[in-house]
């Protein structure tokens, strides 16, 4: 029974999984065809992959219990116990997993249609080698991202040109542009990461040029200066901040936290905290002070730290590349 239950659990993780050619497409940039599965197939996927985000051990116990109810009249009880706990997860939404880091408390993430801006400035910054981040344009053929994500950890070193692309507006397999990265240039103090951190944080930032401009009508985002005292007068009145992102466990869409706070500047004014939602995969990610319909580039999201017991993002104000970004134009 317990090994039918195993069986059965991995291929459940399987199905659950995206398709290998899903992984392909979107390594590629190569937007899939448009799923066309009948309804009951979709509500099936659906069911694998809300099935695969429970805990591994409520999945082992509703696999190997609720398969076969009643082969043991002794372990009744606990089928009941395995159903009223998956029940349970059901109900509650599918909380994301416990322990996911970056998620400070509630989860505050909002779904974004990436099509308009400012979020179609936004995308993913996708590896030949496999693994993404997040990255935002600021001029049309100039993308910010977080240094630490160009380098090669299987080859200990950096990443070439030719094995990055930027997918502006992506959205599950679809985007609105792709580009290839011409060239790019890492922050003066970026270091090769150790232990898969980056030592020197402040210096975490890189700026990627795409070979082609993307359309003017895709936007971009210009970096607004900040510093501490800026960002008390911000405070003091009540400015809205907010966070965009391409997650880990949310890969495949856009999310944001709005509002979420920008705390305080750390490392001698060189680094922000902050406690907006951002995991791994938002890397690179923009912090936007917004004004009624207009957005500017205060910051990029590079890490998480945990300071007496409480999670704090780690971000680079854009006064860091501000000077970069102005001259390479």
């Amino acid at each position: 029974m317990v090994f039918s239950g195993i069986v059965r659990l991995n291929r459940l993780e399987r199905e659950a999984r995206p398709s290998a050619a899903s992984r392909k497409a979107a390594s590629e940039h190569v937007a899939p065809r448009p799923e066309r599965g009948i309804p009951q197939l979709r509500a099936m996927q659906n069911s694998f992959r809300y099935f695969s985000r429970l805990p591994k051990i409520v999945r082992f116990a509703v696999t190997t219990r609720i398969r076969y109810p009643l082969a043991d009249g002794r372990c009744l009880w606990r089928s009941l116990v395995a159903a009223f706990l998956y029940i349970a997860g059901m109900s509650a939404g599918l909380a994301e997993p416990p322990g996911l880091l970056g998620i400070k408390g509630e989860d505050d993430r909002v779904l974004v249609d990436s099509a308009s801006y400012p979020w179609s400035a936004i995308g993913r910054v996708n590896k030949t080698v496999g693994g993404f981040c997040s990255g935002v344009l600021v001029a049309p053929r100039r993308v910010v991202t977080a240094a630490h994500c160009l380098w090669n950890v299987r080859a200990q070193r950096w990443l070439p040109a030719s094995s990055l692309h930027f997918v502006a507006g992506y959205r599950r397999g679809d985007y609105l542009r792709h580009g290839q990265v011409a060239s790019y240039r890492l922050s003066d103090g970026a270091r090769a990461p150790k232990g898969g951190a980056t030592t020197d944080l402040a210096s975490d930032w890189a700026l990627l040029t795409l070979k082609d401009g993307f359309d003017a009508a895709l936007g971009s985002l210009k970096a607004e200066t900040l510093d501490p005292s800026r960002l008390a007068a911000l405070q003091q009145e009540r400015a809205v901040f907010l966070h965009a992102g391409y997650s880990q466990d949310k890969a495949h869409i856009l999310t944001r936290h709005e509002p979420c706070r920008l705390i305080r500047f750390a490392d001698r004014g060189r680094l922000i905290l902050h406690d907006c939602d951002a995991t791994h995969g938002d890397s690179g990610s923009p912090i936007l002070l917004r004004r009624g319909s207009e957005y500017r580039l205060v910051a990029i999201h590079v890490a998480t730290t945990t300071r007496n017991g409480h999670t704090l993002g780690v971000a680079i104000p854009a006064t860091a590349f501000q000077a970069e970004l102005t001259s390479s134009r």
